[in-house]
């Protein structure tokens, strides 16, 4: 059996998470059954240095748009700005950090959806 795709337009607008005054998440794809991608756009404000390490299951991609974002990883940082990214494993100790006077936007994507 073939399933068709799922399409989101963007005149019909999606969802945003807004996780703090300094990050949001604009959902990329629909909420649909069975599908194992979350692609997101993310926007993370200047200053977001507050977040400490932590881990869940899964996986994450991250490719950087604009501005300059750190990754710290297993206690090893990877400062990472536009045309480049980043796949790890979720379960290994993580934080992001905006240390710059700039807006970072990035595409993320996550397996499995958290959202």
């Amino acid at each position: 059996m073939t399933q068709l795709p799922y399409v989101q337009r963007a005149e019909n607008g999606s969802q945003l998470a807004v996780v703090s005054s300094l990050r949001t998440y604009k959902m990329l794809s629909p909420r649909a059954p069975n599908l194992t991608l979350e692609p997101l756009y993310v926007t993370i404000q200047p200053g977001d240095v507050k977040e400490e390490p932590y881990s869940h299951d899964g996986e994450e991609f991250a490719y950087i748009l604009e501005g300059e974002l750190v990754f710290i990883i297993a206690g090893q940082q990877y400062r990472l700005g536009p045309g480049d990214s980043i796949y790890f494993h979720s379960s290994v100790p993580h934080a992001i950090r905006n240390e710059t006077d700039k807006v970072v936007r990035a595409i993320w994507v996550l397996t499995p959806r958290l959202m």
